[in-house]
């Protein structure tokens, strides 16, 4: 089966590269995938094909997805890529963006191209209008795996074919993961903030004004901060304020890194502060105390996967404070082996599908 898997890749954002490499890895192997290929910006290429050296081809995104019909099938492979939070969107666009779901996928589909996802985010939406033009494209799926709750009862009540409530698909990585913690010295008393600007609502001045004065309040007791943008470019306003502050941003680079990097950076830290989904997953992944602050709400639900990480609000640094002073006396705690044994299982069930689908 010639085989694309498409989400939010070649952004330079690290998530999101944690996605693209691990779905590659794990369907590009099977033995019904003949070619397997990833799409992107024409200009990540050279990224994308040292990330994911299997892959036999690379579709540029700039001339629209009518590449969807020369596969047999396409793996929405992972990532928040269902959402809008527009809220004027008017009823000609809404026919508009039908028409060309129906060019995109209800043509190839028709033709014989199938469509799946896995690891799938879906929301928020800033109206119902929003939300409904945005799903329309995923009832031409086969199936859905849901990464979290909220975008499993969207899927639910939308009434698509097929879904399931999974994992985010950065699972995967759980034993590099905790191969790359083996082999890092960690620091006593070091903090990592993984920080996020944030475009969306009206809390990203206060969630990266109160991550600073948390960190002033850690150096107070003795602590070396360490700052990480996982997407710079995008990131580049907060990490301008940062650097005012005379401090410096460790930042994701695929041209020169290896997703390791950025897995290393954080097992060298004894505490995590997080306004990024995926640093609140490998924190926990690390076994490590995180402290996540709910710019969007996929960060509470990665929050409950471990007990000792914890969410709250970006708004308020009094509750930032009394969260963060508790996880202060939290002990690094590595992921129980039950629940490694449990998430692996269910991983695999789902890659049991996809290659069943695939036949």
């Amino acid at each position: 089966m010639r085989t694309l898997v498409y989400g939010y890749y070649g952004r330079r954002n690290f998530g999101d590269d944690i996605l693209m490499k691990s779905c590659v890895e794990q369907f590009g192997v099977l033995d019904q995938v003949s070619k397997i290929a990833v799409s992107g910006p024409s200009s990540a290429e050279g990224y994308v094909r040292k990330l994911c050296p299997q892959i036999d081809g690379f579709e540029p995104i700039e001339s629209g997805l009518g590449f969807f019909k020369n596969y047999d099938r396409v793996i929405f492979g992972g990532g928040g890529t269902v959402f809008d939070y527009r809220a004027n969107l008017t009823r000609f666009y809404q026919i508009r963006k039908r028409f060309s779901d129906y060019r995109y996928y209800g043509i190839p589909r028709n033709s014989g191209t199938r469509f799946g996802s896995v690891g799938l985010g879906i929301g928020p939406f800033a109206t119902n209008r929003a939300r409904t033009i945005a799903m329309n494209q995923l009832k031409y799926h086969d199936f859905i795996f849901t990464r979290d709750k909220t975008s499993y009862d969207f899927a639910v009540n939308e009434r698509l074919r097929d879904n399931k409530l999974a994992h985010d698909i950065c699972f995967f990585e759980i034993d590099n993961i905790q191969q790359t913690k083996s082999e890092t010295k960690q620091f006593t008393n070091c903090a990592t903030f993984v920080i996020r600007e944030y475009k969306y609502g009206n809390q990203n001045k206060n969630c990266l004004d109160n991550m600073i004065k948390f960190a002033k309040f850690l150096k107070t007791e003795g602590f070396q901060i360490k700052w990480v943008s996982f997407q710079p470019g995008y990131d580049d306003p907060a990490i301008e304020k940062v650097r005012c502050l005379g401090d410096t941003v460790w930042e994701w680079n695929p041209d020169t890194m290896r997703i390791e990097d950025g897995y290393l950076i954080m097992a060298e830290s004894s505490l995590i502060i997080t306004a990024r989904m995926h640093g609140t997953y490998i924190a926990g992944m690390l076994g490590l105390p995180c402290l996540s602050l709910s710019l969007h709400p996929k960060l509470k639900y990665a929050a409950e996967y471990f007990s000792n990480s914890t969410c709250v609000s970006p708004k308020c640094f009094e509750d930032i404070l009394e969260a963060g002073k508790l996880l202060l006396n939290e002990k690094e705690n590595s992921v129980p082996s039950e629940q490694i044994r449990t998430i692996n299982q269910e991983m695999r069930k789902m890659v049991r599908s996809v290659k069943d689908w695939l036949a």
